[in-house]
């Protein structure tokens, strides 16, 4: 279970400004969970289309042989091989798809629109001021 789920403590210098190495610590960080998160969604809609294209196309070992009425042994070994490549794949779903769930609660919870509106709003008035 992460304990580490509140958004981070802005603080300020002894002006009263937000301090921008931590407004640009947090907007990187920020950042990067996007990019994971995005990452992980192109990888299990990579994961699916490629499961579904080796269990439709007909120019594939899987569905002809699948469909053979009398397979040879080297046939019967063949589809065990492309069965067990597909069930890898589906093997992997559930880790990609826990890995977008838990970016997506971190991203809720670390890092809510509102508190993200304030270190972006903070971060361009110290920028401009330099």
């Amino acid at each position: 279970m992460e304990r580490h789920m509140n958004p981070p403590t802005l603080n300020k210098d002894v002006h009263g400004n937000y301090i921008i190495t931590q407004l640009e610590g947090i907007i990187k960080t920020y950042k990067a969970n996007l990019s994971y998160l995005e990452n992980s969604r192109g990888k299990r809609t990579e994961l699916l289309e490629v499961i579904e294209r080796k269990e439709t196309s007909t120019r594939g070992n899987y569905l002809r042989l699948l469909n053979k009425r009398d397979k040879t042994e080297e046939e019967h070994e063949a589809l065990d091989s492309a069965i067990q490549e597909i069930e890898r794949m589906y093997v992997s779903l559930p880790s990609v798809e826990r890995r977008i769930r838990d970016t997506e609660r971190r991203l809720q919870a670390v890092y809510p629109p509102d508190f993200m509106e304030v270190v972006n709003t903070e971060y361009e008035k110290l920028k401009g001021d330099f």
